[in-house]
């Protein structure tokens, strides 16, 4: 009854969904501005379903990644929560601030959801939809949800505790925007549930020039998700701030005129150094697309994640101690247009003669939407880099020397907007999703440890070792989790499964799709001392076993997963 009941509440959202699509196109007068009321109760209706109707609920699971297995918390976050965008930072005293692209600021501490009397600058961003709304920015369509904020810090000062944000900002009288960096002080030692911060109580730090006039190319007028907007601490009283090239040098041709990412006077494309309290900006690298993750490790290099085109998404590395580096868009990229023509069309798209080079360039795309430095987390991965992606992927880049040499992708299945490694040694993501992903090295046995466990516990001396053997050889193609694929499907559950049915692995053999009986243990253990003599003509390239090997494993499979 509860299964039915939660299939018509889906099905009515999606309906409304649907009828959203519609009337708001209908209602904008097909500009594609998505504020009105139709487009609001279709923005929520896809929160509920990407909360999976469970606000405030938590799932835990287990991953195997390499070298380390994790324990996966997953917060599913209130719908007060503006999704897609924002960003987060350490809380004082504990928990996780979340600045949503609404530029609202929440704490999650403690399993729970507070928002806090924290008012930010105003963006502009609802005379940027009246305009719009009224044909004063031309033709082009206009999303709202991409003008945004688009990151927190905290920093904790002597007498002060600094809150630093960055946002995209509207200027309606100039009918053009840009990127503010802002500062609002709190006494220190007052918890930020007791913070009282007004609109007018930020200081601006800084202003990006020039302010950026509609887009005239695309099918934007504005486009506000190539914003960058990053912020991390430096040593001292400093911070470094990334600002994006709103699209602006996507559509690059050689005409004589440099492009924004390139151009003297421009502060877009680049990372600065910006002191906290004077404003004074310092740019530490031009040449970037959009600057979504940065990072800084306890040496003082810089960390940061360019977020490319069709390809060419960029891992790049900055000394403290170089002048300004150039990393070369829209001149150079590993990436292309997305009708497959030469990015910057000056023919050099894939040489960096002249520009230095990313540390390691992403081909097909990741979207790198944030990135962490692993300083203390856990030894076998510690001095490595931590790459969200906006395209359902962590990417782990371990760094020997200086080099990339190992690049590791783990399926998330959502879009990490933002990480932060937090004092206790855990890994916090802020999904596109309504979601808190919570990461830390794994203290419960995994299902690997508990196979070869109970082999020690229950198996007699003299086929211990064969029987570890054949498990271990198991292990060569097989995962032992939920979802987890190699050159064969996961075991995770496999006694009461049917063969080639599961949906995460599609290389299964015709043979094995057609098969209809399940395994049990006696059918396993048959089918691990000799696959061909149980289902003929599949592709395991596997000869066979000691018969009473394979029934131990299959008893152990059976018994432990």
């Amino acid at each position: 009854m509860a299964r039915a009941t939660g299939f018509r509440l889906t099905l009515l959202i999606l309906l409304v969904l649907a009828v959203g699509v519609v009337l708001g196109m209908w209602v904008a007068g097909q500009r594609l501005v998505q504020d009105t009321f139709v487009a609001r109760v279709e923005r929520k209706a896809v929160a509920v379903l990407r909360s999976g109707l469970t606000s405030g609920q938590e799932s835990t699971t287990q991953i195997e990644p390499n070298r380390l297995p994790l324990t996966q918390r997953v917060v599913n976050l209130p719908l007060s929560v503006a999704y897609y965008g924002g960003g987060i930072d350490a809380a004082p005293g504990g928990g996780v601030l979340i600045l949503d692209r609404l530029g609202r600021v929440h704490l999650f501490d403690k399993g729970e959801m507070v928002q806090l009397n924290v008012e930010t600058p105003d963006n502009g961003l609802e005379a940027l939809i009246e305009q719009h709304a009224l044909g004063l920015l031309g033709d082009k369509g206009f999303r709202p949800r991409g003008f945004r904020f688009n990151d927190v810090l905290v920093v904790d000062r002597k007498q002060t505790t600094d809150l630093l944000i960055s946002y995209s900002d509207w200027d309606a009288e100039r009918l053009c925007y840009r990127s503010v960096l802002a500062k609002a002080s709190v006494p220190n030692g007052i918890a930020p549930v007791d913070w009282s911060v007004g609109r007018t109580d930020w200081d601006i730090l800084h202003v990006t020039e020039p302010c950026l006039p509609p887009l005239t190319v695309g099918h934007m007028a504005v486009q506000g998700i190539e914003a960058g907007g990053r912020l991390a601490r430096l040593s001292g009283d400093s911070v470094v701030w990334s600002v994006g090239a709103y699209e602006w040098d996507d559509a690059f041709r050689e005409t004589g005129v440099p492009p924004y990412a390139q151009r003297e006077g421009s502060d877009y494309g680049r990372v600065f150094r910006v002191h906290i309290d004077t404003g004074e900006t310092v740019s530490l690298a031009r040449g970037l697309r959009n600057p979504q993750g940065l990072a800084v490790s306890g040496d003082g290099r810089i960390w940061l994640t360019d977020h490319g085109m069709r390809g060419g998404d960029e891992l790049n590395v900055i000394e403290p101690s170089r002048a300004e580096y150039n990393f070369g868009w829209p001149y150079v990229t590993f990436g292309t247009h997305y009708n497959l023509d030469p990015a910057g069309g000056t023919g050099r798209h894939t040489g960096h003669e002249g520009y230095d080079l990313p540390l390691v360039s992403f081909v097909p795309s990741i979207a790198p939407g944030t990135v962490i430095y692993l300083g203390d987390f856990h030894p076998a991965w510690n001095g490595d880099v931590l790459i969200g992606g906006l395209r359902g992927t962590l990417e782990r880049v371990h760094v020997v020397d200086g080099r990339a040499i190992l690049v590791e992708s783990l399926p998330t299945g959502v879009r990490s907007r933002d990480m932060l490694l937090t004092d206790d040694g855990q890994i916090v993501i802020l999904t596109d999703h309504l979601q808190l992903i919570i990461l830390r090295p794994s203290v419960v046995p995994t299902a690997t440890d508990r196979v070869f466990s109970a082999i020690d516990d229950v198996v007699d001396t003299p086929l211990r070792q064969p029987v570890a053997d054949l498990f271990e050889a198991c292990l060569q193609c097989h995962q032992m989790v939920e979802g987890g694929t190699g050159a064969g499907p996961s075991l995770h559950g496999v006694c009461g499964a049917k063969p080639g049915q599961d949906g995460t692995f599609q290389q299964y053999s015709e043979a094995l799709k057609n098969q209809r009986d399940i395994w049990s243990e006696d059918r396993l253990a048959a089918f691990i001392a000799n696959p061909q003599s149980v289902v003929p003509d599949n592709r395991m390239a596997w000869d066979g076993a000691d018969r009473k090997a394979a029934e131990l494993v299959a008893r152990l499979l059976c018994q432990t997963l």
